[in-house]
């Protein structure tokens, strides 16, 4: 799944990839993505 809402998709999704440069840099459920600060500081604006 590719969305733009990316809030939205680390919601609802089981497992997720985070890609940098086409390098999956990071895998796990949406929902302990969402409260990494690593990846909303890097990639949801804080």
């Amino acid at each position: 799944m590719i969305e733009r809402d990316a809030r939205q998709e680390l919601d609802i999704a089981y497992k997720t990839y985070v890609l940098v440069q086409g390098r999956n840099v990071r895998t796990g459920p949406g929902k302990e993505l969402l409260i990494d600060n690593k990846v909303t500081r890097s990639f949801l604006g804080g």
